[in-house]
């Protein structure tokens, strides 16, 4: 008899194959009756070595001739478990990086954002606000990760139409960041329902001024941000 998935002779009694390692069924031991006619039956009583496995050699077909000699010699299941295992580590550790970049994205930098938005609009009326006003961004804190929570979760939702959608409601929320400050009054959904009415028939505009900066954008990743 020989095993199913490499072609390897077996002994009656046996519960694994002794080349690919693989469990033995009774379903998976093939007689000889199906190879017969290419090659005879190793006796069972020894061992098959290097020099009584040369009569075998040739190619054998039916289900014992799925495998080549070669590959049957070359074939190792630790190293087929080892690299499923890699990759599931792999996997892992990818799930990982991104579950971190998520929460820090929430909880660090989206009040970042809001704090160096505020600087930015401060500045513009009064050159002499300190760089300090950007930890504004950290006061009302829940409030703030809150709303910025819902306007990414929305966004998000969005970008599963086929990422355009995503990318208009991205301009409709561009001001977010500002109003949450300016209006902390205001509910998560009432910041983003003004902001979708402060950019209708402004979005393009919004549009086009980013596009401006695409050469300081490609510039920067040239540079690693020293271009910026």
């Amino acid at each position: 008899m020989y095993c199913r998935w490499c072609g390897h002779p077996i002994r009656p009694g046996d519960g694994y194959c002794s080349v690919c390692g693989h469990p033995i069924a009774e379903e998976d031991r093939v007689s000889n009756e199906v190879n017969e006619e290419y090659y005879e039956e190793p006796p069972y009583d020894s061992y098959v070595g290097e020099e009584e496995y040369e009569e075998y050699e040739e190619p054998r077909k039916g289900l014992s001739g799925l495998f080549s000699r070669k590959d049957r010699d070359s074939y190792d299941p630790v190293y087929d478990y080892d690299d499923d295992r890699g990759e599931r580590r792999g996997l892992k550790i990818i799930l990982m990086i991104a579950a971190i970049a998520a929460v820090l994205r929430l909880l660090v930098f989206n009040p970042l954002e809001v704090g160096c938005f505020r600087f930015f609009k401060k500045n513009a009326q009064n050159p002499a606000t300190p760089i300090a006003c950007i930890s504004e961004g950290f006061q009302q804190y829940g409030h703030v990760v809150g709303t910025m929570l819902v306007k990414d979760l929305l966004i998000f939702l969005w970008s599963l139409l086929f990422v355009i959608p995503g990318i208009i409601k991205s301009y409709s929320y561009r001001m977010v960041p500002y109003i949450i400050k300016d209006h902390p009054e205001l509910s998560a959904t009432e910041v983003i329902a003004l902001s979708n009415r402060m950019m209708k028939g402004n979005k393009w505009a919004a549009f086009m001024m980013d596009l401006s900066f695409l050469g300081w954008f490609l510039l920067g990743i040239a540079t690693f941000n020293l271009g910026n």
